[in-house]
Order: C-alpha cells, then structure tokens, then sequence
C-alpha cells in the first residue's frame, strides 16, 4: 500500500503544534472498502495556563511513528493549570475538529451507521495520574465550532484515575458516567472500560444509543471527530503504545 503526499505521523511539543500524516497502525474500512485514514495529530497541552511554563523541562508530549507502534507520550512537572485536572491530550483525530481547520475527512451523522466497530491493542504505563481515551466531538451543526447543545462521548479504554462524573448506568464492558456542561460546555458521556487488559473491541453506534436519554435527537448529530490519545495531569509520565487501531464501519443502506 503506497501513502501519496503524506508522512508518517510525528510532532511534538509544548503548545499546540499539529500535523497531518498516516499510521501503518491505524486501519479504517467503510463497507468493506479500505482506506488509508488521513490523519490530524496534535500536541496539545490546552490545560497549562501560563505560557512561561510552555518549555520542554516543565510539560511536553508527542506522538510519533515507531518501529513497531504508534507513540503517545507526555510529561508535566507541578505547574499550574487552566482551573482544571487535565493538563493537556496528545492524539491523533479522524474527522474534524470542531475547533478547525475544517477540512478534515466527514464523517456524517450518527444515523448514517449501522455499525461502528473499533478494536484497539495497546500498553499503556504512566506515573501519575492519566488515561488512554477515545475522546468523540458531536454537534448539530456539520460545520464550525462548538455551540451550546455540543455533545461529547468518551471512551476510556485504560486509566490509573477515577473520573468524578456522576454514574448514571453500565453496560457488559462499561461504567456509565454523565456530566452536564462539561469542558467547552458540552454535555460529556463517558465509557469508562471496567478490564484493562490491552486490548478492547466495541461498537460506537451501540454506545451512542446508551447515550439517548442524555443526549435528545442523539442520532441527527453529526460526528465531528473521533479522537484517541492520553490524557494527563501535572506531576506525571505517561506512555501509550498502540500497536493497533482499525475502524470497520457499516453505514445504513
């Protein structure tokens, strides 16, 4: 398989540096046809709130193409944060961001599909507190930014920390945690895994509908991004692995 214009994935920073590239280890395949993803990657350390403390020694993280995986790393010291836990989330994002530059892969609404398969192989260490967590942007609108009825569905697939949103169910695989008016004001679903064994399978499409007594009209939203990377805190390491990554998605016919 040849990638025509594109690198593999790699940045890294202490502020908001971004790219486009490819993984070898992240695969999609949309009614049973391969593609090769285009994927944003970003260094985001949204959470640091003064600028001095935007340099390598005090907070930094990257994700880059190795030999046999795809890197996610990130260190902070004891600095000070933007009134929240989370630091900052280097990930790699199919779709758009709500945040732009829109140009991104669309990815429709959520009743464009009848499955949305995700199998994810990864290892995951850290010191501190962090997580590796798909992080899903939804809003009513199929373009711009975020607006007050913006929705926002995470899966946590590993994690050393306990997210204080309230519980509002469980699945097989699944707690079921909900807060109103999360960050950037969305109401935020979150999956949080009960194994962590470095390795998970799920349906999105049948996770978005867990989240209909939440979210009204879940399924005329439009998916804006899937997201996958680290969460982290400030006095923490924390490293992800992911050997692999394949969407295989089914839309309605």
């Amino acid at each position: 398989m040849k990638y025509i214009g594109l690198n593999p994935l790699k940045v890294e920073g202490s502020r908001f540096e971004t790219a486009y590239g490819y993984s070898k280890f992240v695969k999609m395949k949309l009614d049973k046809k391969n593609y090769v993803p285009v994927l944003n990657s970003i260094a985001n350390n949204w959470g640091v709130k003064k600028e001095e403390d935007r340099v390598r020694d005090k907070v930094f993280c990257s994700v880059c193409e190795k030999e046999g995986f795809l890197d996610f790393y990130s260190h902070c010291k004891d600095i000070e944060l933007s009134g929240i836990f989370i630091a900052g989330y280097p990930s790699i994002k199919v779709g758009e961001s709500p945040w732009g530059p829109f140009n991104g892969y669309f990815l429709g609404q959520v009743n464009n599909y009848k499955k949305m398969n995700v199998f994810a192989k990864w290892d995951f260490k850290v010191s501190g507190n962090a997580n590796f967590a798909f992080d899903i942007w939804l809003t009513k609108e199929s373009k711009g930014r975020l607006s007050n009825e913006a929705a926002e569905v995470m899966v946590w697939i590993d994690y050393n920390f306990n997210l204080p949103d309230k519980q509002i169910g469980e699945t097989k695989d699944f707690i079921i945690k909900y807060k109103e008016k999360g960050h950037n004001g969305a109401n935020r679903i979150s999956f949080i895994a009960k194994k962590k064994n470095g390795k998970t399978r799920f349906d999105l499409a049948e996770l978005f509908t867990q989240c209909k007594n939440k979210i009204s009209n879940i399924d005329s939203y439009f998916i804006r991004s899937i997201e996958v990377g680290v969460e982290f805190s400030k006095n923490t390491e924390a490293n992800a692995k992911l050997f692999n990554l394949n969407f295989d998605f089914e839309t309605k016919k």
